[in-house]
């Protein structure tokens, strides 16, 4: 029987691309507005999550390992799909969730 993909916490994906992108923890932390050790956390959840290293880190270095590599295209198509969800399921301002504007009504029935 196949196991399910892991569930991927998106927060932990977008860390490890900005750390991917700025080869930096101290960098996405700030870009993030929280800390180092706190996007350093959510990478080693996702690695565990993975089973994959990601990245190597050195005190002075960040660099991708050939699994890191490997996720960084699929992570940012990922982030894409989630950062441009549907209009459809966007919430209404009251946080309702509602159909699109573009929805038109159902044709009046002719007698």
């Amino acid at each position: 029987m196949m196991r399910p993909p892991p569930t991927l916490d998106i927060d932990a994906v977008r860390a490890f691309t900005l750390v991917a992108e700025l080869q930096s923890f101290t960098r996405a932390a700030q870009a993030t507005a929280t800390t180092q050790s706190a996007v350093s956390l959510k990478l080693k959840r996702l690695e565990d999550r993975l089973n994959a290293k990601l990245v190597e880190r050195t005190p002075r270095s960040v660099r991708l390992t050939a699994a890191g590599a490997s996720f960084l295209a699929r992570a940012r198509d990922l982030l894409a799909a989630h950062d441009t969800r549907s209009p459809v399921l966007s919430p209404s301002i009251d946080g309702s969730r509602s159909a699109s504007a573009t929805t038109s009504p159902a044709p009046a029935s002719r007698a």
